[in-house]
């Protein structure tokens, strides 16, 4: 099993600079080929969404 993560639309939304940081340090770290830049789109409910709008937590 691969694992692989893409840049998740909420994500990007509330929180960038920490998603820029992951896959920074993971491409630092040889792992580029697992965290890919494509933009994807959840289809449902993300918690971050709520914990961001309600708890103003960036996550």
């Amino acid at each position: 099993m691969q694992f692989w993560s893409s840049r998740e639309i909420i994500s990007m939304r509330y929180a960038p600079h920490i998603v820029d940081k992951v896959w920074n340090v993971a491409a630092k770290l040889g792992y580029s080929n697992h965290f890919t830049n494509e933009l994807t789109y959840f289809v449902g409910t993300d918690d971050h969404k709520y914990v961001n709008e309600i708890a103003k937590f960036r996550a």
